[in-house]
């Protein structure tokens, strides 16, 4: 008696069964996901961010949100599916070190909604925040070209 066929069977029920289910959605990145395309060269996005505190937890959320479009890209948005910088190694840093630590990417924010409190961690101590903000990456990319970051279009 062949102790195998039931084992084969079972394996290859389970295959076809995940195989012919419904996919899920793409998983966005750095815990950033696509909500909506509201006007043209805009993007809203909901971001995740943790701090000590809710404030700090807030920013991280959106300086979240700008490290995704600008080093990964969203792949969910066909406008943004590519990152605007595909190699960190071969940008200065010490350009985008200040256009975060001097809050300068708050100029192409064009909405955003109340921080809203997931939960307060324990360990580490602190918060994590989602917070839905809306970015005009069309400007965004213009003020990264005349820094010097992002290359323009066709050249």
């Amino acid at each position: 008696m062949n102790y195998n066929y039931p084992l084969v069977t079972v394996l290859l029920l389970s295959t076809a069964l995940v195989a012919c289910s419904k996919k899920i959605g793409y998983l966005q990145t750095s815990e950033v996901k696509f909500l909506d395309n509201p006007y043209s060269g805009t993007v809203t996005v909901e971001s995740i961010g943790y701090g000590d505190q809710i404030k700090e937890a807030e920013i991280n959320a959106i300086q979240k949100a700008f490290q995704t479009i600008i080093y990964q890209g969203l792949p969910a948005f066909s406008g943004l599916s590519t990152p605007m910088i595909p190699d960190r190694t071969k940008v200065d840093q010490s350009i985008l070190e200040r256009f975060f630590s001097r809050n300068e990417y708050s100029e192409f924010l064009t909405g955003q909604e109340d921080v809203r409190v997931l939960g307060k961690l324990k360990n580490p101590r602190g918060y994590k925040v989602s917070k839905v903000v809306t970015i005009n990456y069309n400007s965004l990319r213009r003020g990264l070209e005349k820094k010097g970051v992002v290359r323009k279009f066709g050249l």
